[in-house]
């Protein structure tokens, strides 16, 4: 079927010019599709096309099956002589066609230098809108595969071992970092007479601990929850020596003879 149909397409552009044919007849290699749609409810119910002959409208659908087969898809070219044989008119029902489109518009056309250029909106709008996605999808995935090739992959994290209660509080410096405290804000705590008499770091060794307990899991060491800590932390009873003198008192024995009793 292919061999006669390029068998008749050769009968029919028999004395033409052979070197201009093949620039509108070569298969469109862009889009494989061997048909398209064509949209019989436009076709009936365009008014400025069913206003036109018989002889324009078959010159108009064949025409478009050119036109989906062109190069350029969408669009044709030629001389009157050439697209009238091609299109299997004559040269007055041709030239009629082109006067139809001109006064009905239900097509674009153009001549120049007596070059016939024909192009379906619709056909010509939705080729380019393909190209354009062709391009920005070949644009995308060149740029991903670059990515790829440039981005070094990250090294996997080494772990880091979880710290012993009992390491942390026998340690001589506390082993957690504070999150939101810093050496002037822990200075500061201990000049604060309110926390006069307790040891500011081993309380904070203390909290280290207890932020490792699973009631302490998922908390921060905040200045607030230092200061609460401290808040509840004992202070350690204090005996104040006396320099008075030491007062003695009379008690009777169980002899009952009297001795002194000195505190």
């Amino acid at each position: 079927m292919a061999e006669k149909a390029d068998a008749r397409r050769n009968t029919v552009l028999a004395g033409s010019n052979p070197a201009h044919w093949p620039s509108i007849l070569r298969r469109n290699k862009i889009g494989k599709a061997p048909a398209f749609q064509f949209y019989v409810k436009d076709w009936l119910s365009d008014p400025e096309l069913q206003m036109t002959s018989s002889a324009t409208r078959g010159v108009w659908i064949n025409a478009l099956c050119y036109m989906w087969e062109s190069q350029e898809r969408g669009k044709l070219e030629g001389t009157v002589d050439e697209l009238a044989k091609i299109l299997n008119s004559t040269n007055g029902d041709f030239e009629q066609f082109l006067k139809d489109v001109n006064n009905h518009k239900f097509a674009d056309v153009t001549i120049c230098n007596k070059k016939v250029t024909l192009i379906n909106r619709r056909m010509y709008r939705e080729q380019k809108e393909r190209e354009n996605t062709r391009l920005r999808v070949g644009k995308f995935r060149s740029n991903a595969k670059s990515n790829i090739n440039v981005t070094p992959p990250s090294p996997s994290p080494t772990p880091t071992p979880t710290p012993k209660i009992e390491d942390i509080a026998r340690s001589d410096k506390p082993k957690r970092a504070i999150a939101l405290a810093d050496n002037e804000f822990i200075q500061a705590l201990k000049e604060n007479p309110a926390y006069e008499g307790i040891d500011i770091d081993r309380e904070i060794w203390k909290l280290d601990a207890w932020l490792l307990t699973p009631r302490g899991k998922g908390k921060q060491k905040t200045k607030q929850r230092i200061v609460n800590w401290l808040n509840r932390a004992e202070k350690p009873v204090q005996i104040e020596k006396s320099n008075q003198p030491i007062e003695s008192i009379k008690v009777v024995n169980r002899d009952g003879t009297i001795g002194e009793w000195k505190r």
